[in-house]
């Protein structure tokens, strides 16, 4: 398994902020044949949970600012599609903003990021 990837979020609402591809994982087969059940445009969120949450008064803040994931990562560039695929869930549905979309599974966990590139 290789590649690192660092998504970046907003820590008050876990708004996607940034999708950085530190280390491409090497290509290999996609999933491929995926339904997605809806789509829809806005704003990727997070889940944040995993960050905890600080004992201030309104624990509004982070208590971790790094959360280290392992998972198995492919990728695929194909005519302007550049896609990060995140372990073997199915992705259930997706969520556009502008060029990019992420894939949600069914349990809220993301199985995929996709941009177009080159345009």
């Amino acid at each position: 398994m290789s590649g690192e990837v660092e998504v970046k979020v907003d820590p008050q609402d876990g708004a996607l902020l940034q999708f950085i591809v530190i280390e491409a994982p090497s290509s290999a087969a996609m999933r491929g044949g995926q339904f997605i059940e809806e789509a829809v445009s806005g704003v990727p969120i997070v889940d944040c949970s995993p960050w905890g949450r600080q004992d201030n008064p309104d624990y509004s803040m982070p208590r971790d600012s790094v959360v280290s994931v392992v998972a198995e990562l492919f990728c695929h560039a194909d005519s302007g599609v550049y896609r990060i695929e995140f372990g073997t869930s199915a992705s259930r549905c997706s969520v556009r903003c502008g060029d990019i979309s992420v894939e949600y599974a069914g349990d809220g966990d993301i199985t995929a990021v996709e941009a177009l590139i080159g345009l």
